[in-house]
């Protein structure tokens, strides 16, 4: 009989898993997410800074003057996805990551900028980034 076996695995820009701090049950304000996926649904991947729309509770990607970041999505987020909670997306709030392997870090080495770090660091939880590196 044929067998199936299947690892679960950390996400990758996770440097600790046991460092991390979660706020799950966040909502998507999918009004304010512009990038899509190919079958055109709007999506939010895990690893994206976000922030919380001033006044409405709800998250999306970080724009300083109106969502200034209060975390780290958990998991990709896709509009309109049947097996999503009506609760919402997990969100890390602190913890140990490995700062290149996020979607918005940017520059040569790839590093998160530094406004979206104190942004982050502000809200009360403890940051820290290390870069991902394999010296096999």
């Amino acid at each position: 009989m044929p067998r199936t076996t299947s690892a679960i695995s950390r996400l990758p820009f996770v440097a600790d898993p046991h460092s991390i701090i979660r706020n799950s049950g966040r909502q998507i304000d999918w009004a304010n997410v512009s990038a899509t996926n190919a079958d055109g649904k709007k999506i939010v991947y895990a690893g994206t800074v976000v922030g919380e729309l001033l006044g409405t509770g709800k998250v999306g990607p970080r724009v300083v003057t109106t969502n200034p970041a209060i975390g780290i999505m958990e998991t990709t987020a896709i509009q309109d996805e049947r097996v999503a909670a009506l609760s919402g997306y997990g969100i890390i709030v602190g913890g140990h990551l490995y700062e290149n392997m996020l979607p918005d870090a940017t520059g040569t080495p790839k590093t998160l900028a530094a406004a979206t770090k104190t942004e982050l660091k502000n809200n009360g939880y403890a940051w820290s980034f290390e870069p991902y590196g394999d010296s096999r």
